[in-house]
């Protein structure tokens, strides 16, 4: 859990190469866990495959009871957001309001 936590705090800080670094080895977690599929769609995000993103956070919405956290929804805004833009700026990612596992 601290990696995952430690990748999505540097995928925040701009460096998606070292978040990636942070996950080696983490394989079936990033897969299958709700924080590991938030963090996987974060750090596509972050290496610019948009609608990948959108739809590994769309898995994580399947397995988890409920609309989940609302930074969750923001981020799925955002996602979705920036996969219908063509051409100009991304819509910024919230930051989020709390480690991924807490």
């Amino acid at each position: 859990m601290a990696s995952l936590d430690a990748a999505w705090l540097t995928a925040e800080e701009g460096n998606p190469g070292a978040a990636e670094r942070l996950l080696d080895g983490m394989g079936p977690w990033l897969e299958e866990h709700p924080v590991g599929l938030a963090t996987r769609a974060r750090l596509l995000h972050a290496h610019g495959c948009y609608a990948e993103a959108l739809q590994t956070h769309r898995r994580l919405e399947a397995i988890v009871e409920g609309e989940g956290p609302h930074h969750w929804r923001q981020l799925r805004a955002a996602y979705a957001a920036n996969v219908q833009q063509l051409d100009g700026e991304r819509a910024p990612l919230p930051l989020t309001p709390r480690l991924p596992t807490w």
